[in-house]
């Protein structure tokens, strides 16, 4: 290795445009900043909602997964925590290797060993993050991930602690070395974004055909009809019968954000022509979904049910706005 080395820092996005769960944020902040194009992946994706109990308990609100591993954007190849032990291979040497390759890192840690995070020297928590980043001098790691702000941000680390914090994540869990092609280009795919609006308006979801991956499975809910799925979930918070996630609002909130902002980046790249009616629509439902999430965080702090029948409430205005607004735009986008 080049012991001259002082620093390399890859490119990120420390913004992108979806972090209500690690693995959007994480691969967004590559995509966004590798590619100048890298923001007509976030709107040709980003449409479809599926919402799921576990038989845990637990829910999952999501948007459906774009396949990460499959993109042409990435090349990645991976090794695992025996392949590392068996062939004495030293992690941190690896890592800046990587980094010198224009590789980003993906893998799991204990965020106990993980300075600023809430687990840190608290809980044990198994969490994906993103490397991006090393300095000799001070003997750092540059990362993302939720910091205990609860945001989203960039974060340094001891280089040694780093390693301890994989070496302790559960499982055989392999670090994760991934390169951009410089080549490709993300597009406006008009046709997908058609599908997909359509998809959500009727409550279904078409990839089930390609795709059965763990997360398309029975019993879950597409699309708009996740909005009566919320409001139920509502119900069993206000009578603490259910997991409290406090991304669920979030999610919805930022699903609405970028339906907003995706009509204004269509009409500003010539897809669209201008409809005053469907911009004001996503912005009053966007203004609506905000007061929803003031609300939500009201009811964290007071515990105030009737914050989450005011919620419940809006709920059902965005539902009935939303079976007006979007069907417009698919119109608006068959029309060009």
């Amino acid at each position: 290795m080049n012991k001259n080395l002082k620093e390399i820092v890859l490119p990120i996005e420390t913004k992108p445009a979806i972090v209500s769960r690690n693995i959007h944020a994480i691969h967004l902040s590559i995509i966004q900043k590798c590619d100048e194009q890298g923001i007509n992946y976030v709107y040709n994706n980003y449409i479809q909602l599926m919402f799921k109990t576990e038989s845990d308990g637990h829910i999952t609100f999501d948007y459906t997964f774009p396949r990460y591993k499959n993109l042409s954007t990435f090349r990645t190849c991976s090794v695992d925590k025996p392949t590392f032990t068996i062939n004495s291979i030293n992690i941190k040497d690896f890592i800046i290797r990587g980094l010198l390759c224009k590789k980003y890192i993906i893998t799991s840690v204990d965020e106990y060993y993980i300075p600023s995070r809430l687990a840190y020297k608290h809980h044990h928590f198994g969490h994906d993050i993103l490397l991006y980043g090393y300095n000799a001098d001070e003997n750092i790691f540059h990362i993302m991930g939720y910091t205990d702000s609860g945001h989203y941000n960039p974060s340094t680390i001891n280089c040694d602690e780093f390693v301890i914090a994989y070496l302790n994540s559960y499982g055989n869990k392999t670090i994760n070395l991934m390169e951009t092609v410089s080549y490709y280009h993300h597009r406006i795919e008009k046709n997908l974004i058609i599908a997909s609006l359509e998809d959500y308006i009727n409550s279904d979801d078409k990839s089930r055909l390609f795709d059965k991956s763990k997360w398309l499975e029975e019993g879950e809910t597409y699309g708009i009809e996740t909005i009566d799925n919320i409001k139920s979930y509502l119900d069993d918070v206000a009578n603490d019968s259910v997991y409290f996630d406090k991304r669920v609002i979030y999610t919805l909130m930022e699903h609405k954000r970028v339906m907003m902002e995706r009509y204004d980046h269509l009409l500003n790249s010539g897809v669209i022509s201008e409809d005053d009616t469907l911009k004001n629509e996503l912005s009053r439902i966007y203004r609506w979904s905000c007061i929803a999430f003031s609300f939500y965080l009201k009811y964290i702090v007071s515990k105030d049910v009737s914050s989450l029948s005011k919620i419940k409430s809006i709920l059902d205005d965005i539902k009935r706005l939303e079976i007006e607004s979007i069907p417009r735009f698919i119109e608006l986008l068959k029309g060009e």
